[in-house]
């Protein structure tokens, strides 16, 4: 990478998506220019154990060489590299690193994660992109990015096939673009061919806590790397792995992490209790279920043996487990009154 181009250029450019993101980024991809003086790194939501196409699904229509990104790899200007399932993309030194750190937001690989560290690491040269997708990864991320003196672009949230990431990162922070993502390949192409402004001085605190949080997800010891000291306790646990939670606050988001380095936002973390409350839900009526069928099958021994009497109270007992499994499994059925799609 041109030493003098890195100086004076936006030549990071990061993009996050989730749900619907894929559609976005195979437009805005085809409209990047062939002569990008950029390097491009994309996180999309993906399962854990899926076999990724998406840099065989970008390359199809960029013009703008598409690869997959690998652990230790010097990246390159007028490429874009694709995260991978499971591993957080963390930029550093020029390199690309995949982690196995701890979810943030519900997710590895997380939006956030990609962000803090490009900012963290290329402070004004930086462009940070916000997609499709539901709840709200991307947006500490994005207000980092323009705390350190970097640009950012959301996709309109008419033009997304789900709104709720670009329009909550979109009211944290000023973006400095809203636009369909047909719209988004043209203006990155003019960002970053212009100078960057110098950025202005950072509190050392803030960079010591943007600091630890990648060294989080790089796989540290949260506990080890201080995740706990000088926070704010609070009465929750994870819902990842119940640990205890301290709350942190910084450009008006409020978010958690636990001293393993699970981190969430509010509405991630409501996400995360309410697939809890259903699991736990599923468990009372499997328990429940299974009570009733031990119950016939003691009613037919005692039959069996023709102790009547006996087998009719298994059976009536039997009778009223499965009306409490039905109230259960109701219950359970009703649960998307929580949903966080209804939180305004």
């Amino acid at each position: 990478m041109n030493k003098e181009n890195k100086k004076k250029h936006r030549n990071i450019v990061v993009i996050g998506s989730s749900a619907g993101g894929i559609e976005a980024l195979v437009r805005l991809a085809a409209n990047l220019p062939k002569d990008l003086s950029a390097a491009v790194f994309v996180v999309q939501h993906m399962p854990a154990f899926a076999e990724s196409n998406l840099s065989k699904i970008l390359g199809r229509s960029s013009s703008v060489p598409v690869e997959d990104a690998r652990n230790g790899l010097e990246f390159e200007e007028g490429k874009i590299y694709c995260s991978q399932p499971d591993k957080h993309l963390i930029l550093e030194n020029g390199k690309i690193l995949l982690t196995k750190g701890p979810k943030e937001n519900r997710f590895r690989p997380s939006i956030d994660a990609l962000f803090r560290s490009a900012a963290y690491e290329y402070k004004e040269r930086v462009v940070g992109v916000v997609l499709s997708g539901a709840l709200n990864d991307g947006t500490a991320g994005m207000c980092t990015i323009k705390r350190f003196g970097g640009m950012t672009l959301v996709q309109s949230p008419e033009d997304a096939l789900f709104d709720s990431m670009p329009a909550e990162a979109a009211k944290y922070t000023e973006v400095d673009y809203v636009e369909t993502a047909d719209r988004m390949g043209e203006i990155l192409g003019e960002i970053t061919k212009k100078a960057a402004p110098t950025v202005a001085q950072i509190l050392e605190e803030q960079k010591a806590q943007l600091k630890m949080e990648i060294e989080i997800a790089k796989n540290k010891n949260a506990l080890d790397m201080g995740v706990f000291d000088n926070k704010q306790y609070t009465a929750l646990t994870c819902p990842d792995c119940h640990g205890a939670l301290i709350k942190m606050s910084a450009d008006g988001i409020i978010r958690f992490r636990c001293h393993t380095g699970h981190a969430f936002t509010t509405d991630a973390l409501l996400a995360g209790v309410t697939e809890n409350i259903e699991k736990d839900l599923w468990k009372v009526m499997r328990g429940m279920e299974e009570g009733e069928m031990v119950l016939k099958n003691l009613a037919n021994e005692f039959n069996n043996i023709g102790e009547k009497e006996t087998s009719e109270k298994m059976l009536e007992k039997a009778r009223t487990l499965m009306e409490k499994s039905k109230r259960i499994h109701k219950v359970i059925n009703d649960a998307e009154v929580m949903s966080v799609d209804k939180i305004e």
